[in-house]
């Protein structure tokens, strides 16, 4: 079939194996799921949206690839449209803090074996959330795409400990540097022009950058 995701959907969808109870929460389109259930084999999937909106164009789409029977379009907030044997949740294109508000009630769906993320933004505080439902970071990659980083985390039920701010990254990958590099240059900027009054600003922007120079070869 032709090329319908962009690169970080079609990251997401290599953390998916065939036999998964999927639900991805924030749909939009539901081209993940299409190209999920055209791909992988005896898939159950919910596609939900908290918006009635996106999941008319989904129904369309679905329609279109002709898999209107392989998923399931829910409309609902959050962790609400979950069916009790979904072993994998979705959620990608929202900012952190919405994902780990999204997430509170986890512990609710003990049957859920993975869960797949891709956060906005507040990459430290999603790592930071999981771990606190006893999730811990399996695997991470940094994916580039129209001048944006985009992170993209496999979370499985553990009690091992990573470090929040570069979780499961491999460090010596050419995007996940360059991700870091322009973290550091960027407080390096900001620093350059914040008032030295903004002490707890300037230490937090500094702190950060001593992180990634101890981590990174920003050579």
């Amino acid at each position: 079939m032709k090329k319908i995701l962009n690169k970080r959907l079609e990251s997401i969808s290599a953390f998916i194996t065939d036999n998964e109870k999927i639900i991805d929460i924030g749909c939009d389109h539901a081209l993940l799921d299409i190209y999920l259930v055209l791909n992988r084999n005896n898939l159950k999937v919910i596609a939900s949206d908290i918006n009635e909106k996106p999941l008319i164009k989904a129904k369309e789409n679905l329609e279109k690839y002709n898999v209107s029977d392989k998923i399931e379009l829910k409309c609902g907030n959050g962790l609400d449209p979950m069916d009790k044997d979904i072993e994998t949740i979705i959620i990608s294109g929202m900012g952190g803090i919405t994902i780990t508000t999204i997430l509170r009630s986890i512990k609710s769906y003990p049957n859920v074996k993975k869960i797949i993320l891709s956060p906005n933004c507040d990459f430290p505080l999603v790592r930071k959330s999981l771990q606190n439902h006893k999730f811990t970071v399996n695997k991470e990659i940094m994916v580039y795409e129209k001048e944006k980083y985009y992170l993209i985390s496999e979370y499985i039920p553990g009690n091992k400990k990573v470090n929040n701010y570069f979780g499961k990254l491999d460090v010596s990958n050419d995007t996940v540097k360059s991700y870091y590099k322009s973290i550091y240059n960027k407080n390096k900027k900001i620093l350059s022009k914040l008032p030295f009054f903004k002490i707890i600003k300037r230490f937090s922007l500094i702190k950060e950058n001593i992180l990634i120079k101890k981590k990174i070869d920003l050579s």
